[in-house]
C-alpha cells in the first residue's frame, strides 16, 4: 500500500509550513504538487522514491506523468516561485498571517457562523445552513473581496488568501465579511 499526500493546495507553505505532511510526521511514498507550483501559471509535480516511480513508470506505461507538467515557460515560473517561497520562508508567514486572521474571523462566531477553523493561510468559515453560505459569499464579492464555499461542503466558505496577503488587507476582509454577515442577518 503507498501513502500518497496530495498537496496541489496545501503544499508549499500553505498552511504553515512548506508541505502539510509535515504536520504528521509521516514520510509518504508519493506527494503531488501543483496550484503554488506554477507561481500563477498551470504547473504539476507528480514526487516519489526511485523505487515507486520506476514501478509506475512501466506499470502502468507512463503512469507517472501529469497533465501540467514540462512547459517551459511554467517550469521557469515554477522555479522563481519555489525560489521565492524559501528565500522569504512563506510558509512561517501564512502561519502568523493565518493566525491573525483567525482571531480576527472569530467575531464572526455566533448565529449562522458555527465554526471558524484551520491552518496557516487556508481557513474555513462553516454556517449553520447552505443557504446563509451562498448569501455571505454573494454579499462579500459584492464588497470587493473573493470568498468561495466549498464543493464538497456546502455550508463552509473556504478562504486561501495569498502568501503574501499584508495585515491591512486581513484588515480589510475580514471587516468586508463582518459588513457582508451584517448584510445578510437583515
Amino acid at each position: 500500500m503507498l501513502l500518497i499526500f496530495d498537496e496541489v493546495l496545501t503544499g508549499l507553505g500553505r498552511i504553515g509550513r512548506l508541505f502539510a505532511l509535515e504536520h504528521f510526521g509521516v514520510t509518504p511514498d508519493i506527494v503531488i504538487l501543483a496550484k503554488a507550483l506554477g507561481g500563477g501559471l498551470p504547473l504539476g509535480a507528480f514526487c516519489g522514491r526511485d523505487a515507486v516511480l520506476a514501478v509506475l513508470s512501466r506499470d502502468p506505461p507512463l503512469g507517472h506523468i501529469t497533465t501540467f507538467g514540462g512547459h517551459p515557460l511554467s517550469c521557469a515560473a515554477g522555479g522563481a516561485a519555489l525560489k521565492t517561497i524559501v528565500e522569504q520562508r512563506l510558509w512561517e508567514r501564512a502561519g502568523a498571517m493565518g493566525a491573525l486572521m483567525q482571531r480576527q474571523l472569530a467575531a464572526l462566531l455566533g448565529g449562522e457562523v458555527v465554526d471558524i477553523r484551520g491552518a496557516g493561510l487556508l481557513m474555513g468559515i462553516e454556517f449553520a445552513e447552505a443557504s446563509m453560505t451562498r448569501r455571505f459569499v454573494a454579499e462579500t464579492l459584492s464588497r470587493g473581496v473573493v470568498v468561495n464555499w466549498t464543493l464538497n461542503a456546502d455550508r463552509v466558505v473556504r478562504l486561501a488568501p495569498p502568501l503574501t496577503i499584508a495585515e491591512d488587507e486581513i484588515d480589510f476582509a475580514v471587516s468586508t465579511m463582518k459588513e457582508a454577515l451584517i448584510a445578510i442577518r437583515q
